[in-house]
């Protein structure tokens, strides 16, 4: 692999209700090319957990 650096954000917020939105976002700090991108929610569930929905910028979805 050949080294390079890269650069992200990462963005929480919340609407004032019980769900945060979250989205994220890397690219390559030379070229500033896009590299991977995905959001979702995350919402507290009533036993304690957390349900995390987030969809990638490959196409792949995650619930858990």
């Amino acid at each position: 692999l050949k080294c390079f650096q890269s650069n992200f954000i990462l963005v929480f917020f919340n609407f004032e209700q019980p769900v945060i939105s979250y989205t994220q976002k890397t690219w390559k700090l030379e070229s500033g090319e896009p590299m991977h991108a995905e959001s979702g929610y995350w919402r507290p569930k009533p036993d304690g957990s957390i349900e995390v929905v987030i969809a990638q910028s490959t196409g792949l979805v995650e619930v858990q």
